[in-house]
């Protein structure tokens, strides 16, 4: 995640998909609900949905950043 992004309270959780051996990203918010579900699974290791979260939670803060700039 690039570092002149601040993180507005915003955090990646990866988890397992109820019993399956696929795993989700969630993005969350700190302190009080984010207001919407963000989400994707499906995907074969915890570091590929990792990956897929941290590129998903980067771009919500590059698009936030913009609008308040």
């Amino acid at each position: 995640m690039h570092r002149h992004l601040k993180n507005r309270g915003l955090f990646l959780i990866v988890r397992r998909e109820g019993e399956s051996d696929s795993f989700k990203w969630e993005i969350h918010r700190h302190r009080r609900p984010f207001g919407i579900r963000l989400f994707e699974g499906g995907f074969h290791s915890a570091d590929a949905a990792r990956a897929a979260g941290t590129k998903a939670l980067t771009e919500l803060l590059e698009k936030i950043q913009k609008e308040r700039d």
